[in-house]
């Protein structure tokens, strides 16, 4: 490799740790970062004083992260579920070739243990993280800061997760105990599941339609947060240009959200002004099961969390906002698609049969005049 290609590569990668941080920085605490690295970098007190992403990156840097090998990048982007930074990375640097697969790699840069920690913060709401923190007499508003002291002084230790786990589930703290207990689920290798959808439009066929509903968890009269009624507001303005092949780059979340839906394997048609309203459609039952399942689970409110409230917000968010879908409109559009699949499969089957009937009757009087049979 020559000086010259070298430097660029140099360079390259320096945009892309400028990108990869100012995305990080934007979207999610630095403390999820410190937890889900702690394995990573020796030094404990730089790790608990950095304050920007940036920090952090440099650190990784003399051991595993690198032009060379991007890794880490990519598991660091499963592990926090920032699949938006794909996106910016493609936007900002449209000659950078990342990884088209992330969703569908195995992490091999962090283990189980790590991963489980990362999930745990993610689960806790704050009255979660008050009742864990009077547990073990600290003083903690942040998830991720409670995780990083429990860790530090050993109640939180890999070699010995059950005495912890034990004490969350007699204080009820269930979700907790799932995170840490659950299993972490492999990515398919076979095509055509959830984290491998095709694009909508490169599908043709019957389109099915749902609609999401962002509102809050109590009906109440209480006044809208301002975070909350600037976030109504630019969705509102959103609204009118989603029919437009390219989305002015001033709506940020438009464009975040409108890709979040599309890695999803869904088509964002419309906003509605009840609560917030994504009106999804999609030609593949697969996209559509995804959609109930993250919902259910709780992990889809916290992905549009993490694309629409600013950090200090989120947790506030977590607490008073949830995601809806009508379950009867879910199921008939279910039922719809998967029709349609059996409409699909049985046209194939007739033009088999018709094709084999032919090739039968072609080879029969193939044969009769070959040996003079008529």
């Amino acid at each position: 490799m020559t000086m010259n290609m070298r430097t660029r590569k140099e360079s390259t990668f320096a945009e892309l740790v400028s990108v990869v941080s100012d995305w990080y920085d934007e979207h999610i605490p630095i403390n999820m970062l410190k937890v889900l690295f702690r394995d990573h970098i020796g030094d404990t007190y730089s790790l608990h004083t950095s304050s920007k992403t940036i920090d952090l990156m440099n650190m990784l840097k003399t051991f595993c992260w690198s032009p060379a090998d991007l890794t880490l990048l990519y598991d660091t982007i499963k592990a926090t579920k920032q699949f938006g930074l794909e996106h910016d990375i493609q936007n900002k640097m449209p000659s950078f070739q990342i990884d088209k697969n992330i969703r569908d790699k195995e992490i091999t840069v962090f283990t189980l243990h790590r991963q489980r920690l990362v999930k745990l913060g993610m689960s806790l709401t704050p009255s979660d993280v008050q009742k864990i923190s009077d547990l073990y007499k600290v003083k903690h508003t942040d998830r991720w800061s409670l995780i990083m002291d429990l860790e530090h002084n050993m109640v939180i230790c890999e070699e010995n997760m059950d005495t912890f786990i034990d004490k969350l589930k007699t204080h009820n703290l269930h979700q907790a105990v799932k995170s840490l207990t659950e299993d972490i689920p492999k990515p398919s290798s076979n095509p055509g599941q959830a984290s491998d959808i095709p694009n909508p439009s490169s599908n043709p066929g019957l389109a099915c339609d749902v609609k999401l509903i962002l509102k809050r968890k109590r009906e109440d009269d209480q006044p809208h947060p301002e975070y909350v009624l600037d976030l109504l507001e630019e969705l509102n303005e959103c609204k009118d240009i989603l029919t437009l092949k390219e989305n002015p780059k001033d709506f940020v979340k438009l464009r975040s959200i409108v890709s979040f839906y599309e890695d999803l394997g869904l088509d964002l048609k419309e906003i509605g002004e009840e609560s917030i309203v994504f009106h999804l459609s999609t030609h593949d039952p697969d996209p559509l099961m995804h959609l109930w399942e993250i919902h259910s689970s709780g992990t889809l409110i916290q992905d549009l969390a993490d694309i629409l409230v600013p950090e200090i917000h989120q947790q506030e968010f977590l607490g008073e906002w949830m995601t809806y879908i009508d379950e009867n409109q879910y199921k008939a559009a279910l039922d719809n698609l998967k029709e349609e699949e059996i409409f699909d499969i049985s046209e194939i089957i007739e033009t088999l049969r018709q094709f084999t009937k032919g090739t039968y009757l072609l080879l029969l009087n193939t044969y009769t005049k070959e040996f003079n049979l008529i």
